[in-house]
This record gives structure tokens, C-alpha cells and sequence, in this order.
């Protein structure tokens, strides 16, 4: 996982809420005063008192860059750490920076009450704490969360912390909701569902394969419920389309669902993608929660509340805007999926991280291997700092009228992609991969995306065994469904591309040559495409 660093000021808490928010996570707790010490032989007050303030500060500034190696801590860095620009961006590299604070008469209560501090050996502490507190505002505020300690106990900073790490909000006023992301939420639904209110029906929406492995503890946390198991489908979109669509209204009026009902759609991105349509058309709308299991859903389709069923001539080309009440996104639920679909959800992943985050695409970069064998913390990390990324864009764009289509990279290629083979064959997340490596050799074509930057996208894509090159499928087969884009404005077809790692725009009026060259060099069999037959396949719907 990436480290989680606790910096601030002193007698914030950073040793003892570090301590049980490691216990917690199952994470190494360092301290680095404590490791500066042992290397030093000697204690912090006389270090200050025989060498300095300064020579202090090198001997911190080692240690720093020693842990800012590592991964998988929960690190309590010194009070003044963050005053060394190399120290920030060492720490900001590595990993989560939580600053915690206190009041300036809280800090010396407890100062008081703790080891000699060489910095408040002065006639007037409490003014050379707000000295100190002013000093160092600017740094401090560089940290991605703020908790104020002040009346807290070290064990409920933690807990507030742990919420920090678990829940992420989606803000869209009175449609706002949380993505829970932890273990064992399927045993716990039932508890999650009674803070939203009062149903009176629940009804469970499922696949066989998923309710195979999953119905049992979710029945476990639903004591009273209704379920309905659609049949399980080798080519899983032909779930998204009228046929089941009309299968699930039949069902809901035999069991006399009503306004006052809940749907949980459980299952992947077309369990949730199916069970949305059909909530937000079901008597003009009822509420629905997402319970995704597959990773390409948690990270992904799960959130934001797009939904939809398919149209013969082109996916998601039906559907609405109906946000879910809840997410539960259950890592449990992940131990059961092949390979395959762990790849799909990681091309979900090197999107968000390739257009809204650098920090997340070299961490992917770094921990490949852990990644890829579902390492439980480095799973939690991926998972909540990709639905940050998400929940941001979103709650600012709910409806896609601007910054919301940036979540469309790589996508106008990857849509065409899966129509021209019919839906049969290609996986989304191998589209969207494929589709990320084609939109970066375009950005590269036009000259707003450099080299080593595509390089470095082509590599990551090829370390989780995605595909980065266009199957077998005609050129014309391709261009084709790109006309019926929804991302198309006036006529003209509009690609999200990327300018650099971690940041992505529109671009307009790119030339049809310009698309048919990048699509032709592209050309190839990517390494985990399965053989395809799109001719003789089958149109789903």
C-alpha cells in the first residue's frame, strides 16, 4: 500500500493515533524522531543542545529520504519536517499526507505533560508556539487531509482517520451518497441500508455466477429480502439490453414493488448498469444501490450513476442519469475473480490515474507486483484514491455538460473497438486499455502529448498485461460506430486526450486521416486480446 504519513505539528498525536491507525490497517508504524535517535545514539534534546537545530534538520532530512523509500508504513514524521522542500516532496511522492493539528493551548497542555522539547525551552512556549504554528501554516497545508485532534483520544483520531481512508463522498446535494470500501460489507448490508431509511421491500438483483459465490453472505446481511437471478451469460453486455430490461419490469410487478422499494443491483458493471435503467424507469424512478463485485464496477461503472441498456448499433446508447443511494464496494468480492477481469478493472484504473492523478500512476508504476496479487492494503489504497478521483469529477459534472467527459479517455476508440467486433471477444477493459494506448498515440500524433510520456503509458498498460494494440478488426469497422458517438458535438467527433501524465482535455476537428493513421499503425494482435471472429458473430440485444 502507499504509506500513510501523519505530519503537523508536535503533540498533535502523530505517534500514539499512528500506532492504532497501523494496528488498524494491519501496517508497520515508524516514527521517525525515534529512528533519527537511534542513528544518532543520542536523544533529540541533545542533539539540539551539542550540535544544533541544524544539524538536527540533515540528520532528519536522511531518515526522510530513507523512508520515502519504502512502502506499506504508517510513518509519524518530526514537527518540522515539512519546512525542507525535499522532505515534502519525498513524503507527498511515498505516499498519503494526513497533517494533524491542535489548538496552540491544547498542544502545550500536552506538551507539558511529555519529554523535554528543545524548541519550547524558551521564557513564553505559548508564543513560540504560534510563532512556530505560523511559520510552518504554508507547509502544513500542503497535506491532502486536515484532522484537528483538539478533544480527541488518540484511538477516536484514528477511527476518524480509518472513516478518512474507507468512505468517500459523492457530493451532488440532495443526490449525494457514499462509497463504502472495505471488507466484509456484504455481512454488514443490512446495517448500511437502515441509515438511508426506511423500505419496505428490498429486491435483490443478481447474476447465477455472482449469487453462486456471494448470495450466501449477503443473504447473511439482508434477513428480509426478495431476489431476483437473471441467468449467467458467457458474453455478459447481452444482460444490457430490452430483452432483460423487460424481463426485470415483469419481475418487479409480479412481486408488487412499489415506490417505496429498494433495488440492489449486485453484481458487475452490467448487473448495475441493467438494474439502474430499470430503477430509473420503474414508476417513474425508485431508489437502487450498487453493490459492484467485479473491480471494473467498483472503480468504475458503479459510481456516478450513469445507466443504461445497449442498442444493437452502439453500447450504453440508452439510458439515464439516476444516482445510486449507496455504494458497497466488498474487496472480499474480488478474491473470486480471474485474472482476466482484475486486468479489466486496473485499465479503469490507469485511466483515472492517467487523467487526474500523477501521483497514482507512478505508484502504479512502482507496485506492480503487489497489485497484481491483490495485496489487501495496496487493493484498498488503488481502489479509494481511484473513486476520489471519480467522486471529484462527478460531483462537479454530474451530467457530462463538460468536465465529466475527461472520464471518457481512451473511450471514443474503446466503444468503437468492442461494436466493430460485435461485442464478442473483446473484453471492455481490454477496449479501454487498447483505447488508452490509441489516444496517447494520437495526443502524440498532434504534439501535445511527448514521447517518454506515451512510452511510459504504453509500458504500464504492458506490466498489467493489457493490450495496447488494435485486434484484427477492419479500419472502417472501427471508424464507423464512431459516428454514433454520444461524445460527438455539431458533426464533429471529440476525443478526450492526454497533454501529460495525470491531466487530460477535449480536442476538436482532428482530421479523419490523422485517425485512420494512428489506427493503422496501432494495427496488431494485443497480448491478451482473445481470438476474434467479428463477422461470424452474433449482434447482441
Amino acid at each position: 500500500m502507499a504509506n500513510i504519513v501523519l505530519v503537523g505539528f508536535m503533540c498533535t498525536g502523530k505517534t500514539q493515533v499512528g500506532k492504532r491507525l497501523a494496528a488498524a490497517l494491519g501496517a508497520r508504524f515508524v516514527d521517525s524522531d525515534e529512528i533519527l535517535q537511534e542513528r544518532a545514539g543520542k536523544s533529540i534534546e541533545h542533539i539540539f543542545a551539542e550540535q544544533g537545530e541544524n544539524h538536527f534538520r540533515q540528520l532528519e532530512r536522511g531518515v526522510i529520504a530513507h523512508l520515502s523509500t519504502k512502502s506499506g508504513l504508517v510513518i509519524a514524521a518530526g514537527g518540522g519536517a515539512l519546512e525542507d522542500r525535499r522532505n515534502l516532496a519525498d513524503l507527498r511522492r511515498c505516499g498519503t499526507l494526513i497533517c494533524l493539528s491542535a489548538s496552540p493551548s491544547e498542544i502545550l497542555r500536552r506538551a507539558k505533560k511529555g519529554p523535554v522539547r528543545p524548541l519550547l525551552q524558551v521564557s513564553d512556549p505559548l508564543a513560540r508556539i504560534k510563532e512556530l504554528l505560523t511559520r510552518r501554516a504554508q507547509q502544513y497545508a500542503k497535506a491532502d487531509y486536515h484532522i484537528d485532534t483538539t478533544g480527541l483520544s488518540p484511538g477516536r483520531a484514528a477511527a476518524k482517520i480509518l472513516r478518512l481512508l474507507s468512505v468517500v463522498p459523492v457530493n451532488l446535494g440532495d443526490r449525494s451518497y457514499e462509497i463504502i470500501i472495505g471488507r466484509g460489507l456484504l455481512t454488514s448490508a443490512g446495517e448500511h441500508i437502515r441509515r438511508l431509511g426506511r423500505y419496505e421491500q428490498l429486491v435483490v438483483v443478481s447474476e447465477a455466477r455472482v449469487w453462486d459465490h456471494h448470495g450466501k453472505a449477503l443473504t447473511a446481511g439482508l434477513p428480509k429480502h426478495k431476489k431476483v437471478i437473471l441467468p449467467a451469460m458467457e458474453d455478459q453486455e447481452r444482460l444490457k439490453s430490452f430483452r432483460f430490461a423487460e424481463s426485470l419490469y415483469d419481475e418487479l410487478v409480479r412481486l408488487g414493488t412499489q415506490r417505496d422499494s429498494l433495488l440492489l443491483a449486485f453484481g458487475g458493471g452490467t448487473i448495475g448498469d441493467l438494474v439502474g435503467f430499470v430503477a430509473s424507469t420503474y414508476m417513474r424512478g425508485i431508489d437502487f444501490l450498487q453493490i459492484p463485485t467485479t473491480l471494473l464496477a467498483q472503480v468504475d461503472s458503479s459510481i456516478g450513476g450513469k445507466v443504461g441498456i445497449n442498442h444493437p448499433r452502439a453500447k450504453n446508447l440508452i439510458g439515464a442519469f439516476w444516482q445510486p443511494r449507496l455504494v458497497l464496494a466488498d474487496l472480499h468480492c474480488l478474491d473470486t475473480l480471474p485474472r482476466q477481469q482484475i486486468r479489466n478493472g486496473l485499465a479503469e484504473v490507469i485511466k483515472h490515474a492517467l487523467l487526474g492523478d500523477a501521483r497514482l500512476f507512478r505508484y502504479l508504476e512502482e507496485h506492480t507486483e503487489e497489485v497484481m496479487r491483490l495485496y489487501p492494503p495496496t487493493l484498498h489504497h488503488l481502489l479509494w484514491r481511484n473513486c476520489q478521483i471519480k467522486s471529484a469529477i462527478v460531483s462537479q459534472d454530474e451530467k457530462e455538460t463538460g468536465l465529466r467527459s475527461l472520464l471518457n479517455l481512451g473511450h471514443t476508440f474503446a466503444h468503437a473497438l468492442e461494436a466493430a467486433a460485435n461485442y464478442r471477444g473483446l473484453s471492455h477493459g481490454e477496449a479501454v486499455s487498447i483505447g488508452l494506448a490509441l489516444a496517447g498515440r494520437l495526443a502524440c500524433k498532434i504534439g501535445i502529448f511527448a514521447d517518454s510520456a506515451l512510452k511510459r503509458l504504453l509500458a504500464l498498460l504492458q506490466a498489467y498485461h493489457l493490450p495496447t494494440q488494435v485486434p484484427p478488426i477492419p479500419i472502417s469497422s472501427i471508424l464507423f460506430p464512431m459516428r454514433a458517438d454520444k461524445k460527438r458535438r455539431g458533426g464533429r467527433l471529440r476525443f478526450v486526450l492526454p497533454v501529460r501524465i495525470g491531466k487530460a482535455r477535449l480536442v476538436s476537428d482532428i482530421p479523419a486521416a490523422v485517425v485512420r493513421e494512428v489506427l493503422a499503425k496501432g494495427k496488431g494482435v494485443g497480448s491478451s486480446v482473445r481470438n476474434m471472429n467479428p463477422k461470424g458473430a452474433k449482434r447482441h440485444g
